[in-house]
């Protein structure tokens, strides 16, 4: 189609195609018009229609306008421009097969097109047409390795059908030409993070960062992988990152709330929350957040009542709140409220279990033992869950009941074999009974499946040291568990007791030492700390520990009658 005479139109045209919004227009322009046909006719006249057609589509006319540009097509069946413009508008208009179709004839021609192959992509991707969406994608990569958006789209499509490897090589494949591509990075993290390969999702969330420090998606994405991980000092720091920029984030704000929560930083906890309700004072999820926290932190239940009750009012199927308030009432010393609530938590509800547990302790507590027992037992009738074997079996126990106590967690564990907390409960339940073989069998079986216990590695190092039996054994458990759990005072008191066993006095007094430190309050470290200072002659140090120890553990005979012997034993005098 040529164009003669006055080149003003053209200039004309140009402006109104710079500003057309036909979505997906790819190829729109005066190349569309300048094709000819076979023959050499017609061109003027598929220019005419196509003119008009622009002219209707900037006045808002779409079935004019395709009315317009099905005319000049008509006349110019070769154009891959006007294909591509016309099945644009028939997908405005909704018409996905028209806008198919006619893509599909014109690659027929035009086989080599790379931007109506795209459109045909997508409109497959849209129609959820995944195998022939990704035979168009991989087609494109083909004809021109550089149209990036192809990769996302195409390691979408991989995603979407589970193909999780061809989905990752897809990005990769994106990422060898252009590393710092900052879309494919944050897929690839994205991904990776699904694969649950998170090391190598970290890696491309950084990489990301490394390319915009400030793209809040991946600063909430690898806060959130950090959060999922247990990575809680991380995840707030990212958050803390997020607010610094952007103090309005109230989703950040919240997610930083509930980090310091899960680390135990309750006041700070409660501070965030606030800020949040003060952004949005009626979000139910905060204020339940906020009302947790009061309850753990312990100082404000006054605080955490109201909170709770609110919540119910507005919604009494609000089982999470319903717990936590029977719990609030439970702290507070209400054991009737708290059994109206805990009984109102339904059999569908996640803390059903839990609720009975309490109830059979409030029952218990009150001095109605067969109740609490009785309820138990009703409840695993429809609920045969490890902590209700658990709680029953602790009620037996502390009733004196051993061999009943025995029974119910060898049923619990007859149903969940693999239950490691069971198993350790029954463990040290034969070291209570005075059969601590039996003991170490059990423990066993939990280091046979997870060799790195902390518990099970602490109960049989202590056990064995305590009995003087196989030290270097002792040694080498404890020293573990240690290495898995430093800072913790139980473990330490354990190591400094293996030493005290070993008669390595000076290591021993060192790590009891570190454990008195640590829990100051327990009356068996800090006998311990006693035998190593009595062994080591320093008898002053010795009796000061020991009453220490009686006033937090009064009905100790074994302590009195350290201390009698301490202080009935003669005195040394002084040689001339």
């Amino acid at each position: 189609m040529e164009m003669t005479g006055n080149k003003r139109p053209i200039l004309l045209f140009l402006l109104a195609l710079a500003v057309l919004p036909w979505a997906g227009c790819t190829h729109f322009g005066p190349a569309a018009a300048q094709e000819k046909r076979p023959d050499g006719t017609g061109g003027d006249t598929s220019y005419y229609h196509y003119s008009v057609g622009v002219l209707q589509n900037l006045a808002g006319d779409t079935d004019g306008a395709i009315r317009s540009l099905e005319n000049a097509y008509s006349l110019d069946p070769r154009s891959a421009s006007l294909a591509g413009d016309l099945s644009s508008l028939y997908l405005k208009k909704g018409n996905v097969s028209g806008a198919i179709e006619i893509l599909e004839k014109s690659l027929i021609v035009y086989p080599d097109d790379v931007d109506n192959r795209l459109l045909l992509a997508g409109l497959f991707l849209r129609g959820k047409e995944y195998d022939r969406a990704i035979e168009e994608y991989e087609h494109v990569i083909r004809l021109d390795p550089g149209k990036e958006n192809a990769y996302l789209y195409l390691s979408l499509l991989y995603r979407e059908r589970g193909e999780y490897e061809k989905a990752s090589g897809t990005l990769k494949r994106l990422l060898a030409l252009n590393p710092d591509h900052l879309a494919g990075n944050y897929a690839l993290a994205r991904l990776f993070r699904e694969m649950k390969l998170e090391r190598q999702s970290e890696a491309h969330y950084r990489k990301t960062l490394e390319i915009d420090p400030g793209y809040e998606p991946a600063l909430m994405d690898l806060a959130g992988l950090h959060e999922s991980s247990g990575k809680y000092e991380e995840a707030t720091e990212e958050y803390r990152r997020i607010l610094e920029e952007d103090p309005g984030r109230i989703d950040a704000r919240f997610r930083l709330g509930r980090m310091l929560f899960e680390q135990n930083l309750y006041d700070e906890a409660i501070a965030e929350f606030l800020t949040v309700l003060e952004q949005n004072p009626g979000n139910r999820q905060t204020r339940l957040a906020l009302g947790m926290s009061y309850f753990f932190q312990g100082k404000r239940l006054d605080l955490a009542e109201p909170i709770f009750l609110d919540l119910l009012q507005e919604n009494p199927s609000e089982e999470t709140a319903r717990y936590f308030l029977a719990a609030t009432f439970e702290k507070q010393g209400k054991p009737d409220r708290a059994m109206e609530h805990f009984s109102k938590v339904t059999p569908a509800s996640g803390l059903y279990v839990n609720s009975r547990i309490h109830m059979a302790v409030l029952l218990k507590d009150g001095g109605r033992f067969d109740e609490a027992v009785s309820l138990l037992g009703k409840t695993l009738e429809s609920k045969q869950e490890a902590p209700l074997y658990g709680a029953l079996a602790s009620l037996y126990e502390e009733n004196g009941n051993m061999e009943k106590a025995e029974e119910t967690l060898l049923q619990g564990l007859g149903r969940a074999p693999g239950n490691i907390e069971m198993r350790y409960r029954l463990g040290v339940l034969y070291e209570k009974m005075g059969q601590f073989e039996k003991g170490l069998q059990e423990m066993q079986k939990i280091l046979d499946a997870d060799p790195d216990h902390v518990e099970a590695l602490n109960f049989v190092g202590y056990g064995l040291a305590d009995r003087g039996l196989r030290l270097e054994e002792a040694e080498r458990m404890v020293k573990k568990a240690l290495q898995l759990k430093p800072g913790n005072g139980y473990i330490t008191d354990s190591m400094g007791w293996v030493y005290f066993r070993m008669n390595d006095l000076p290591r021993a007094a060192r790590y009891l030492e570190e454990a008195h430190r640590m829990l100051p309050e327990d009356p068996t470290i800090a006998e311990h700390l006693g035998d190593v200072y009595l062994k080591m002659g320093r008898k002053k140090d010795t009796l000061r520990l020991y009453r220490e120890a009686l006033e937090r553990n009064p009905d100790s005979a074994e302590l009195k009658k350290k201390i009698k012997g301490l202080l009935s034993a003669p005195k040394k005098t002084p040689s001339r």
